[in-house]
């Protein structure tokens, strides 16, 4: 693998060449975890640098920099289980205040496993809209995704 950093005004152009695929599929397979796991780590500054991290199993209060160190930890699992793909299917933002709103996205994702078979889950973002730019403040994961992994055949029992 050649990863190579070159500057572009005030960016930083990332480029990944990966080789020995065996076939077109194992390269399309080692693109989509490359895209997945960028992705993953795109949604970072989108956090406030605290926030409350909720669902099913429970509650943390996270800090940004420790999330940043997460993001690529979840990529790295979710390739491990076949993720192939995630996108949001829909979502619905509802004002709470001038400063406030609360996001309803309904994601679906794909794994190996699961062929084209969307799982689909839900999550719900509350947004704070007092600086520059808005900030995720808190976000509740409806289902426990562990527990679908298992029922999918996706994790151990």
């Amino acid at each position: 693998m050649t990863i190579e950093l070159s500057g572009k005004g005030k960016q930083t152009l990332i480029s990944l060449l990966q080789d020995n695929n065996a076939t077109e599929e194992d390269r399309e397979h080692s693109e989509n975890n490359w895209k997945m796991m960028l992705e993953v780590e795109k949604q970072v500054p989108f956090f406030a640098e605290h926030f409350i991290s909720a669902g099913p199993r429970g509650s943390i209060a996270l800090g940004r920099d420790e999330f940043a160190g997460m993001a690529g930890k979840a990529a790295r699992f979710y390739r491990s289980v076949g993720q192939t793909s995630a996108k949001i299917l829909s979502m619905e933002e509802t004002d709470i205040s001038s400063e406030y709103s609360m996001v309803q996205v309904h994601w679906g994702a794909t794994f190996k496993k699961t062929a084209d078979k969307l799982i689909e889950f839900d999550v719900t973002y509350f947004i704070q809209k007092t600086g520059i730019e808005p900030k995720i403040i808190m976000f509740i994961a409806h289902q426990d995704e562990e527990k679908a992994m298992k029922e999918l055949g996706l994790l151990d029992m």
